[in-house]
This record gives C-alpha cells, sequence and structure tokens, in this order.
C-alpha cells in the first residue's frame, strides 16, 4: 500500500481512518523526481509534516465521496480487508444515509 504525504483540510471532512505511521518527510521520496526516473530520491526535495488521515468522508458539491489514501497497487487489492474497505465505501456512497450527510458533523455510517 503507498501512502501520500499531502496537505489534508480537515476541517472540510468526517475522518474515517488514522494511520500511525510517522508523515514526515524522512518516511517519503519525491514523486516528481520518481517521475523523471530517479526513483527513491529526496535530493532537491523539501515537504512540511502532513496530517496521518488517511481514510476521509465529504461532499462534492450534491455527491458524497469517500476517500482512501493507499490501495493502487496488486498487494492492496489482493487484501481481503483492503477490498472490504472500498466495497464497504462503494456501498455507503451509494445509500440513502450517504446523500442525506450534509455536513462534518453528521453520522456517517
Amino acid at each position: 500500500m503507498n501512502l501520500y504525504l499531502c496537505p489534508v483540510f480537515a476541517d472540510d471532512v468526517i475522518p474515517l481512518l488514522r494511520s500511525d505511521y510517522g508523515f514526515v518527510q524522512e518516511n517519503f521520496f519525491s514523486a516528481a523526481s520518481a517521475v523523471a526516473g530517479q526513483m527513491h530520491s529526496r535530493e532537491g526535495w523539501s515537504h512540511p509534516a502532513a496530517s496521518n488521515l488517511v481514510g476521509w468522508v465529504k461532499r462534492w458539491g450534491n455527491s458524497p465521496i469517500v476517500y482512501l489514501q493507499g490501495g493502487d497497487d496488486a498487494s492492496a487489492m489482493a487484501n481481503v480487508h483492503f477490498r472490504q474497505l472500498v466495497h464497504n465505501a462503494v456501498r455507503w456512497v451509494s445509500s440513502d444515509a450517504a446523500r442525506a450527510t450534509r455536513s462534518r458533523t453528521s453520522e456517517v455510517c
């Protein structure tokens, strides 16, 4: 499972999952360097610490969305627990409860 060092606007989302992994520069590499063919490079790259929030719910327009940060590789999809998490997320966003969710303080599940 890949994790990313990215900002999360925590006040705008309903938190679902947090990680105990350290979301600090020393634990990540530059995506721009990787795209340029320099995988696992931090040369010339710096990044502030980021949120450990890796799963959340919010609305975008009239649509409820669930964001799950990890899971973009074969090992994640081979994990029965991750597949269940994705299944639950898809089932929830298509539910009446999701459509009724309007604010950060609304009940999610």
